[in-house]
C-alpha cells in the first residue's frame, strides 16, 4: 500500500537535500542527509528514516523503498501539578501554570502543554488559558482538564485545583 501522500516528510539537513510534501527529494549540495517519513494512526506514531546521498546535485537513496514501522504509542496523558492550591483573585499570586505530558509506550514522557486544549470543570472557581495557566476566581475546588487529539484519538488528563481565600 502506497501512503506517500499521507506522511510528513523531513530532511535533517536542508543544506544538503530538501523534500516536499509529496516525498520528492531535491539535492542542494553534496553530502548526506537523513530523510524521515512519519505519520500517526490510532494513537501510534510511525516513523522510518532513509539515508540520502547527494553527488553533484543528483540524489541517490541507499534503499529503494522506505518502509514505515511502528515507533511509539501514547499510553496516556497526565497533568501536573496533580493537586494545587491557589490563593483567590484578590491575591497577587492567583494563578498556577499546569503542564501536560503524554506517557509513551517506552515509559518516557513528552511535554505537550502547548498541544492540548485546556479547560476547568467549574468556571466559577477558576479559568484556564490556552497555555495551561489557571487563574483563580473564587473559593472552592474543581478540576483542570487537558485534552489531546492525536491522529483522531482523544486523550484526557485531569488535576485538582483548590482556590482558598487569602483575606487580602
Amino acid at each position: 500500500m502506497d501512503i506517500t501522500n499521507n506522511v510528513s516528510w523531513r530532511s535533517d539537513n536542508r543544506s544538503i537535500a530538501t523534500i516536499d510534501a509529496n516525498g520528492k527529494a531535491s539535492g542542494v549540495s553534496e553530502g548526506k542527509a537523513i530523510i524521515s517519513a512519519s505519520t500517526g494512526y490510532q494513537g501510534v506514531l510511525y516513523q522510518r528514516n532513509a539515508h540520502l546521498f547527494v553527488h553533484q546535485a543528483k540524489v541517490s537513496v541507499d534503499s529503494t523503498e522506505l518502509t514505515v514501522l511502528p515507533l511509539l504509542s501514547i499510553k496516556g496523558l497526565k497533568v501536573t501539578p496533580r493537586n494545587a492550591t491557589i490563593p483567590d483573585q484578590h491575591s497577587k499570586q492567583y494563578s498556577k501554570q499546569y503542564k501536560a505530558m503524554v506517557i509513551l509506550s517506552n515509559g518516557h514522557e513528552q511535554n505537550v502543554t502547548n498541544d492540548v486544549s485546556w479547560r476547568v470543570r467549574n468556571t466559577e472557581i477558576a479559568v484556564a488559558q490556552p497555555s495551561g495557566k489557571v487563574h483563580a476566581l473564587d473559593e472552592g475546588e474543581t478540576q483542570v482538564i487537558a485534552r489531546l487529539n492525536y491522529s483522531g484519538q482523544f486523550y484526557k488528563g485531569e488535576a485538582n485545583v483548590r482556590v482558598i481565600e487569602t483575606g487580602d
